[in-house]
């Protein structure tokens, strides 16, 4: 596999950094803390939109040094992101900007009873935001999947399970145009390896109607990395044996067509976190070694991307290296 031959690459360097996601020819980028020898945090934690033309910052938000961003996505009209600990994960607060104006609004708070991790799935649709929030209470888990309309901060839940009481639990989700679609661990204890798991699809045109059920049987939850309205992507572990010496993750990348009733394989185990944007997949190598591969999904061809960790809208492509290198280029 060789590299792919990129248009008009830009390059920045921004420390400690990771880019979230791109939109509309912009990156949206996050600043981390590093720690020194003593085990202090210094340095910036900030957000960034980076415009793609000039790699000129448009826009920056700096947080409290004791925060950090652990989720983020934004539109032309829309900025969202939630902080966490510095260093850490869990949510503290999510957080919406109307770009235009600046006015920014408080969403959402870490609940005062249990544990809640990162909100996962973060996705802006038109006016409205779209998250999974999991929180742990005592030997109980509580998902629920979010709707949050960005212009009067009106929260919604879609979907809520509560593995005590349901024998359910959601475990990933992500968002296409029209379609929602998230992931489903069969048992009162979500984090048993044995679970076996479901997937279904919500319309965002009538959220109130029942969950379509896709029909396949999957051995082990799936975790979702992304989707269109017609197609899913995520990690699965196709085995009977979970997680173990003999069968260790990371597991395949798969996409399921809806209606259909077979997996289409895209990826080996070695693999790590990807993204989906139109007509393109990237996905992360485990660790900082190695180089980000870069999927056309229709002619299902490969490329190598410069650095280990990319991202991609469907109409460009960033990468990073976890060092403060980044670097962008066109797909169209």
């Amino acid at each position: 596999m060789s590299e792919m031959s990129l248009r008009s690459v830009h390059r920045a360097n921004f420390p400690g950094c990771q880019v979230w996601t791109i939109a509309e020819h912009e990156l949206l980028v996050a600043e981390y803390p590093n720690a020194d020898a003593s085990g202090k945090w210094t340095g910036p934690s900030r957000l960034l939109v980076v415009r793609e033309s000039d790699g000129h910052t448009v826009e920056s938000i700096d947080l409290p040094s004791s925060e950090q961003v652990n989720a983020a996505s934004f539109t032309p009209e829309w900025l969202v992101w939630q902080t966490g600990p510095v260093g850490g994960t869990g949510l503290h607060q999510i957080w919406a900007e109307n770009r235009q104006t600046g006015h920014r609004r408080l969403l959402m708070t870490a609940p005062k009873t249990g544990e809640a991790g990162d909100i996962v799935g973060l996705k802006i649709v038109g006016d409205t935001a779209y998250w999974l929030s999991n929180v742990q209470i005592q030997d109980d888990m509580v998902s629920t999947v979010w709707s949050c309309s960005l212009t009067d901060g009106v929260l919604r839940p879609l979907v809520r399970e509560d593995a005590a009481r349901d024998g359910r639990a959601i475990l990933s989700m992500a968002v296409g145009t029209s379609y929602l679609w998230y992931a489903e661990a069969m048992s009162k204890n979500p984090m048993d390896p044995r679970d076996k798991g479901s997937l279904k699809r919500l319309s965002l045109a009538n959220p109130k109607s029942a969950p379509q059920q896709a029909p396949i049987s999957l051995w082990h939850p799936p975790v979702l990395y992304g989707a269109t309205d017609g197609a899913a992507y995520f990690e699965e572990n196709a085995q009977t044996e979970p997680n173990s010496p003999v069968n260790p993750a990371p597991y395949p990348i798969y996409a399921y067509p809806w209606g259909s009733r077979t997996l289409l394989q895209w990826t080996n185990r070695q693999t790590g976190v990807a993204t989906v944007g139109g007509e393109w997949m990237v996905v992360n190598q485990n660790g900082d070694k190695g180089q980000a591969v870069l999927y056309h999904l229709s002619t299902r061809t490969a490329s190598l991307l410069p650095a280990p960790f990319g991202v991609t809208d469907g109409q460009d492509v960033a990468w990073w290296d976890g060092e403060g290198h980044v670097g962008w280029a066109s797909l169209v």
